[in-house]
């Protein structure tokens, strides 16, 4: 419930000669439980009918159009899971057939530079950090690198092996 202010309704009696009006409280909680209930009936109605109409046609469209997925690596040794993890995501949705990106930013641009060895494991894992980016990369990736990353530079950029699209 909406608090009142005991010191406000006092001065708003005194204005009008001593008579207080009570419904004034009472109209003002009506009016936003009114305000209220149109907004959320405004906001349900219209997301059901958007959902709806998303769905129809994405059933219409998922012949023609090829999927696409973009996987975000942001962490690189400061966090080797996350690292291992997003390269396995982005491995696993291009092996199945879905166009993939794998966007590198932060700590992640570290492995678009050629300075930076891949060649490390994640726990007792017997695979490297480089394969499986390789793998990605072999068979079509695309990797887009964050350009405003500090301290990574166009002429330290790691040159990959490409396959052209077809």
């Amino acid at each position: 419930m909406i608090e009142v202010n005991k010191s406000f309704l006092a001065a708003r009696k005194r204005e009008r000669g001593g008579h207080f009006q009570v419904c004034y409280y009472k109209r003002f909680t009506m009016r936003a439980q009114l305000a209220l209930i149109t907004l959320f009936l405004i906001l349900f109605s219209g997301t059901g009918f958007t959902v709806a109409q998303n769905k129809a046609s994405e059933t219409e469209v998922r012949g023609t159009q090829q999927q696409a997925a973009v996987v975000n690596l942001s962490h690189f040794t400061n966090d080797l899971h996350r690292g291992f993890m997003a390269l396995r995501i982005v491995n696993l949705t291009q092996a199945g057939g879905v166009q993939s990106t794998l966007f590198l930013n932060i700590e992640g641009a570290r492995v678009s530079d050629f300075r930076q060895l891949l060649d490390l494991r994640w726990g007792a894992s017997p695979i490297l950090f480089d394969d499986l980016f390789k793998d990605f990369v072999k068979n079509r990736g695309e990797v887009v690198v964050c350009p405003i990353v500090p301290g990574l530079q166009a002429s330290s950029l790691r040159f990959f092996e490409m396959v052209p699209r077809s």
